[in-house]
């Protein structure tokens, strides 16, 4: 399982993370990676809060 660390978007002191696992072939032939994404607790409050005042950026990839 591979560590990718902090989500992009998301400060570090959030503890946002992210793990893959991958890529296997699926029965289709198309490539396929399992991303979990830990969210947590502090991590919604701030997403909230950013909506609530109008500061939540329209694209948070780099």
């Amino acid at each position: 399982m591979a560590k990718l660390g902090p989500v992009a978007g998301f400060p570090r002191w959030t503890g946002v993370r992210a793990d893959a696992c991958g890529p296997t072939a699926h029965r289709d032939g198309a490539l396929v990676i399992n991303l979990n994404v830990r969210i947590t607790r502090r991590a919604r409050w701030w997403v909230r809060w950013r909506m609530l005042t109008g500061r939540w950026p329209v694209n948070a990839a780099p």
